[in-house]
């Protein structure tokens, strides 16, 4: 999404939490989009940084990987960043119809290395790959965050893929909306 907002805008702001997912950004950027105002940064030197504020925000099959307690805070620093007459959009897995042996083996293996190992030795996959955690937020809660930082949810649009319920909310801050 950053490469083609990035040959869109005038200026684009990528963060992510992995050092190595900015540096492929910043190739991606510089093969695609090269002569852009392109800003990188970790998600800390986001969430450090204050005084910014951004038109358009935008974030897609990312936050189920973050966990609440971390993702919780983000979202509302997302909704606090968003400048007069900005729009928001963010994307959050709501719901999880697997029964509840499956997910408990997904945060097992999400959060135990030897349950990790232990799984991609019987699936015969490589140890490298990283266990994905899948972490559902409560898009109530979401609303109401946003709604303490001035941000407005114009419309939050569901949809299910197999097992798993998604939402993407959308917002604004109104011209007279205060922090």
């Amino acid at each position: 999404m950053l490469v083609a907002l990035a040959e869109e805008s005038t200026s684009v702001t990528g963060v992510d939490i992995a050092r190595s997912m900015l540096a492929e950004a910043r190739r991606n950027c510089d093969t695609r989009a090269a002569g852009a105002d392109v800003r990188l940064m970790t998600t800390s030197e986001f969430l450090a940084e204050s005084g910014r504020s951004y038109d358009f925000i935008h974030s897609h099959l990312v936050f189920q990987h973050i966990r609440r307690s971390d993702g919780e805070p983000l979202l509302r620093a997302l909704a606090e960043r968003l400048q007069n007459d900005g729009v928001l959009a963010v994307s959050v897995l709501c719901g999880n119809r697997h029964a509840w042996p499956r997910r408990l083996a997904a945060w097992m293996e999400a959060r135990f290395a030897l349950v990790h190992a232990f799984v991609r030795h019987v699936k015969r996959e490589p140890h490298r790959i990283a266990a994905m955690e899948m972490n559902i937020y409560d898009v109530g809660q979401i609303s109401a965050s946003w709604a303490n930082a001035g941000v407005r949810v114009l419309d939050v649009a569901t949809y299910e893929e197999g097992a798993l319920r998604w939402a993407t909310l959308f917002g604004c801050r109104e011209r007279d909306a205060t922090v």
